[in-house]
């Protein structure tokens, strides 16, 4: 009978053992990188920007941040840019992150300011999202989908 009432309190030690305290003050590294990317929204489009990567452990999971400057190129018909700054911030056991982006869409004649929520996973150089276009104004223009899948990748030896 003691065995049976030790057995419990014997498993919650040992994985209680296997905790980490992640408040302690972490190192983060990283810096400025060129930012590439590509994805898919009613068009394809390619991504070129400068961004400021961080990155970081919490125990065994990666944590990264950043923040960037990039311009999006849509081709089709018309090709029309799309400007936009935005933040990030990834990690934990999947990778799993989360940002939100602002854009002024324009083919030069018309333009729409969008502000763009995104999730998605990633780690290292890489993030891949799914981002929701919220418009604002009134405006013409709809060369743009509301939905969009896009990709980056931070050209940063020290995120490799």
């Amino acid at each position: 009978m003691l065995k049976l009432i030790a057995l419990p309190f014997l498993i919650l030690s040992v994985t209680a053992i296997g905790q980490t305290d992640t408040s302690s003050a972490r190192r983060w590294k990283g810096g400025t990188s060129f930012q590439a990317g590509a994805g898919l929204s009613r068009k394809l489009f390619a991504e070129v920007g400068v961004a400021n990567v961080k990155f970081t452990t919490a125990g065994i999971h990666p944590l990264q941040k950043g923040s960037y400057f990039a311009s999006e190129v849509y081709f089709g018909k018309r090709i029309f840019i799309a400007p936009k700054v935005g933040v990030f911030i990834l990690g934990g056991a999947g990778g799993m992150g989360f940002g939100a982006a602002a854009l002024y869409y324009t083919d030069f004649s018309n333009g729409r300011f969008v502000v763009r929520p995104d999730v998605g996973f990633g780690g290292g150089s890489f993030r891949l999202y799914y981002g929701y276009n919220f418009k604002f104004g009134k405006s013409g223009f709809a060369g743009f989908a509301q939905n969009i899948i896009g990709m980056n990748y931070w050209f940063n030896k020290e995120l490799w």
